[in-house]
């Protein structure tokens, strides 16, 4: 939606107005409780007849922890481009189950290839938690910071394995990135 090149995928859906200069805005139950913060309109008129996106509320703490801690977003990386896998992917590779992402594309030498994994696998989940989509992917891998090690379950063909990762940052290392504020 933001296209930006480290774009957040993860949004709450609504229609709550959002005209252009408002976003940042919270998104509230009717308990008066912070579900998420309003970031992006879809309309086609720019203005708020369209569809909200918020950014839900767990993904702004953690944003929110690394920018008071680090002065900087620790956003995490596997190092693999996944898509979903419709119906007519699914067909193609003759596959039985059509839940979890596959893997496009590989970075040399990124977390997932030195974790083993290989284009054409399909990851099914991370650290226990299924991912049937690619929106689920990105979710799950937002709330880790580089460093963090994963546990990855894959399908190559018939079989189902798993490996652990350790998560990189921006520049391919392990390391916290920290910026000086003065």
């Amino acid at each position: 939606i933001l296209r930006d090149q480290y774009a957040i995928e993860s949004f709450i859906q609504t229609d709550a107005a959002i005209n252009p200069g408002n976003s940042g805005g919270a998104l509230v139950n009717t308990k008066g409780e912070l579900v998420g913060i309003n970031t992006a309109i879809l309309s086609k008129t720019g203005s708020y007849a369209g569809y909200g996106f918020a950014v839900p509320v767990d993904i702004v703490s953690k944003i929110v922890e690394d920018l008071i801690k680090y002065k900087e977003v620790q956003k995490a990386f596997v190092g693999a481009e996944v898509s979903d896998i419709d119906q007519q992917l699914g067909e193609e590779l003759e596959l039985d189950d059509w839940n979890g992402v596959i893997i496009q594309n590989l970075q040399k030498g990124g977390a997932a290839d030195r974790g083993g994994l290989r284009e054409g696998d399909i990851i099914v989940s991370l650290n226990d938690q299924d991912v049937k989509s690619k929106g689920e992917y990105e979710e799950v891998i937002s709330y880790h910071s580089p460093g963090d090690r994963m546990d990855v379950t894959y399908k190559r063909g018939n079989k189902v394995a798993d490996t652990q990762i350790i998560l990189t940052n921006v520049q391919g290392t392990t390391e916290i990135i920290t910026r000086e504020i003065y």
